[in-house]
């Protein structure tokens, strides 16, 4: 027993010598630069001028199931609605976040809750929309949404299929900048 304690000790003491060198050697290295995606660059500059301009950011969170392999990509739309939602909810017209799915479409809104009571502001349950629940209705419900508020940018995240092409098609028509992600092949190639 005495020396599978002493062999256990040295296994320590090598696992620890070795994280003491992985560390030392890491700091001496140059920090890892990333490439530069100018999408983001877009982004940020569209967040900033729909703050400063008084317009609204439309984030579309899509049509994705919940408890599909869809799932997936509604919770990447949530995340970021989450953080631009604490970042541009102190402008004088917050985000909006329109979905196609009724989870979805409760999750945006408890997002928007959670931003509001970061910043200790109070929360607008009209933030979060559910505009359809079939795909040819939830686009004509995001258009006329688009058509009807002074939409800065529209970022749309989310499962999507042909309809994407009339929301970017109106959001086009209205100047603002759009910026797409999804996980349906026709939808990105739309």
């Amino acid at each position: 027993m005495n020396g599978l304690n002493i062999l256990g000790l040295i296994f320590v003491l090598a696992f620890f010598g070795l994280m003491i060198a992985v560390a030392i050697l890491s700091r001496q290295r140059e920090a890892l630069r990333l490439r530069e995606i100018p999408a983001f660059n877009r982004l940020r500059r569209a967040i900033g001028l729909a703050v400063e301009a008084g317009s609204r950011l439309h984030i579309s969170l899509g049509r994705g199931q919940m408890l599909s392999k869809q799932s997936a990509i509604g919770y990447v739309g949530l995340s970021i609605l989450n953080r631009i939602g604490r970042s541009t909810s102190i402008s004088d017209r917050p985000p909006v976040a329109t979905s196609g799915e009724g989870t979805l479409g409760i999750l945006s809104q408890d997002r928007h809750r959670e931003a509001a009571k970061y910043l200790g502001l109070g929360s607008d349950p009209t933030r979060g929309r559910i505009t359809g629940l079939t795909p040819f209705s939830y686009a004509a419900g995001t258009l006329s949404f688009i058509e009807e508020e002074e939409i800065g940018a529209n970022l749309l995240i989310g499962s999507f299929g042909i309809e994407v092409a009339l929301i970017t098609d109106a959001a086009e028509r209205k100047e603002g900048m759009t910026l797409g992600g999804t996980d349906n092949l026709t939808g990105q190639a739309m």
